[in-house]
């Protein structure tokens, strides 16, 4: 017995459409295609599927590694996809075989040594070992689907039903693989395919079934009656669910001595129950089987099949399986763009698993599709769509003078599909100098407008302690994860203080003495004047007082600190503890400059002037 086949593989079979095909070195050759296409969701199976030209379902799914929709740019996600052949409903298989004596008979079939004595009668190479053969490579090709039941019958005189299994009555229908997975050691439907017999002879000559239940007769084979092997292929079939498919393989090596059409007629019944069936004429005898008009072509058009000669029987195990067609490629797209391909030809399936397409995914709506070819150009996609959005904030980075402006907003947006982008909460911090200072969200609560937009605003207190460098945060989170981002805000003091020198009181503290009649006498002759600087952020900015006549420099002061100013070209600048309510006398070579600096390092300056003392 022949080794079976481990792959599984699931059948639909039966179709209303009949396409024509010609056989060249055992490869069936198909015309026509099919395509279907589906849409589903994020991470949801989505299978699409379509029937092929032989008559099987091509089904494709695709799903991603997240249920979540949308997800985060730069997220990982993983896309498989999933091609089979024959998911679909219940299909039920007969094979249909002549074994009339001509089925043995060297002179009409010459022998073909290389398919062995498939059906153990001593006679190597007959036609009916060249179709138990084929048939038992069709048995293998079906798999072990539990979606496929295989029976079987024998045609000469008349027509028998195989008994399929081994338990007691009659099993019209098993299913097609070894029954242990191990060969031989448990009957099974090859087994029933082995025991097909046929006596080539004159009358009295044994043909039939030898298992389960051995129905071998004489006189069997000493005709053919397309009628009576239709008749029972019919009975086979009512035996099983109307909704099913059914399909018959019809194998025969000439012309028939009884066949009927029309009404009444087995073969109108066979249309009437929407049975497909496919017909082989084998052998020299069968030339021209499938011309219009010949029986075998009549029987294949009037059911939606197809009609194929083979003149070399020993090719049966070739064309027989190829009836069935393979995947031929599995496609994975993102966007259109092919990310990752699996090839065959495979029987069953092809797989792409968790194939990395991050990398491919864009801001917005993503389509994802899988991509089935079959051999006979069938094209089944599935497809799927993920929704990814981004997060930003802005600006990046900003510095403010804390002189003119104390408060910063940022604003954060998500971009993406704006079915997407809306309602989305965002966290804000301040990290930093000012860490841990709250804020408020335009919109109030925090989630993002139907534009994606939210913004945050938050004020410092215009003092020294607020200059330096924040980090705003922002974190957004959707079911997918969260987003984070951040910006940095520096807060400075860039504006100089705001200096003065200003006439103050005598020593007293009674009255400012008046300017000089003179204008070559100076600002202030009595040389009397109050130290002002302020500044919006430093509130203690340091005064100093520097002579246009030397490097000499008297300070720090403070706001408010009043000083006598007397220039003295001859004399060496000093400062001396002043008298009443004046702080310091300071003389100096030249006039002064009064220069006030913030802690910020700003500066501002004036001149303070006051003339020599009259010689």
């Amino acid at each position: 017995m022949s080794a079976r086949a481990t792959h599984a593989r699931r059948w639909r079979l039966g179709s209303s459409t009949h396409v024509r095909r010609r056989i060249r070195l055992g490869v069936v050759l198909a015309a026509g295609a099919l395509t279907a296409i589906v849409v589903g969701s994020a991470g949801a199976a989505n299978p699409a599927s379509a029937t092929t030209t032989t008559n099987q379902q091509l089904t494709v799914g695709v799903t991603l590694s997240t249920a979540n929709d949308p997800v985060w740019l730069g997220t990982a996600v993983n896309a498989s996809a999933q091609a089979t052949l024959g998911e679909g409903d219940t299909a039920n298989v007969v094979y249909v075989v002549d074994v009339s004596g001509s089925m043995e008979n060297t002179a009409f079939n010459p022998l073909q040594p290389s398919v062995g004595d498939c059906d153990g009668d001593g006679l190597v190479g007959s036609a009916l070992d060249a179709a138990c053969v084929g048939l038992i490579a069709l048995n293998d090709s079906l798999g072990s689907a539990v979606n496929v039941n295989v029976g079987l019958v024998a045609f000469g005189d008349g027509g028998k039903t195989a008994d399929m299994g081994s338990a007691g009555g009659a099993q019209t229908f098993t299913s097609p693989p070894d029954n242990d997975g191990s060969g031989n050691t448990v009957p099974d439907a090859e087994d029933v395919i082995h025991s097909l017999a046929t006596e080539f002879g004159g009358p009295g000559a044994l043909g039939g079934i030898g298992l389960f239940t051995p129905d071998i007769t004489a006189g069997f084979p000493g005709s053919t009656n397309y009628d009576a092997a239709l008749t029972n292929m019919n009975a086979s079939f009512a035996t099983q669910s109307p909704t099913d498919i059914n399909t018959g393989f019809f194998i025969s090596d000439g012309l028939p001595n009884t066949f009927t059409t029309g009404a009444g007629s087995p073969l109108q019944a066979a249309i009437d129950a929407g049975t497909r069936i496919l017909t082989f004429g084998i052998g020299g005898g069968a030339a021209n089987s499938c011309d219009p008009g010949a029986p075998l072509r009549t029987i294949a058009d009037a059911t939606s099949g197809t009609c194929t000669e083979v003149a070399d029987p020993s090719m049966l195990s070739t064309v027989l399986p190829a009836q069935l067609t393979n995947i031929e490629k599995l496609e994975l797209k993102v966007n259109g763009t092919v990310v990752a391909t699996a090839n065959g030809p495979e029987p069953v399936s092809l797989a792409l698993s968790n194939v990395a397409i991050t990398s491919s995914l864009v801001v917005g709506i993503n389509t994802i599709e899988a991509t089935a070819t079959a051999e006979d150009d069938t094209v089944v996609t599935a497809s799927t769509t993920l929704g990814v959005i981004d997060l930003a904030l802005t600006p990046a980075s900003e510095t403010n003078d804390l002189s003119i402006e104390h408060s910063h907003t940022v604003v954060a947006k998500v971009s993406g599909d704006p079915t997407q982008v809306g309602g989305i909460p965002v966290a804000f911090a301040v990290t930093g100098q000012n860490g841990g200072t709250l804020g408020t969200c335009s919109p109030a609560s925090c989630m993002t407008a139907a534009n994606g937009e939210v913004s945050f605003t938050y004020s410092v207190p215009v003092a020294p302690g607020s200059i330096g460098l924040d980090t705003i945060t922002a974190v957004a989170t959707i079911p997918a994860g969260t987003a984070t981002r951040s910006v940095t805000k520096r807060w400075a003091d860039l504006t100089p203080p705001v200096v003065a020198c200003q006439p103050t009181t005598n020593p007293s503290g009674n009255n400012i003495p008046p300017a000089g009649n003179n204008p070559s006498s100076g600002q202030n002759p009595d040389g009397f004047y109050v130290l002002l600087a302020t500044d919006a952020v430093d509130p203690n900015p340091q005064i100093r007082v520097s002579d246009t006549g030397s490097s000499f420099v008297a300070g720090p002061y403070s706001n408010g600190t009043k000083i006598k100013l007397t220039q003295a070209p001859g004399s060496t600048p000093n400062v001396k503890k002043g008298p009443g309510v004046i702080d310091w006398h300071i003389t100096l070579k030249g006039d002064a400059v009064v220069t006030a600096t913030d802690g910020s390092g700003n500066s501002a300056s004036v001149s303070c002037k006051v003339p020599p003392p009259p010689k």
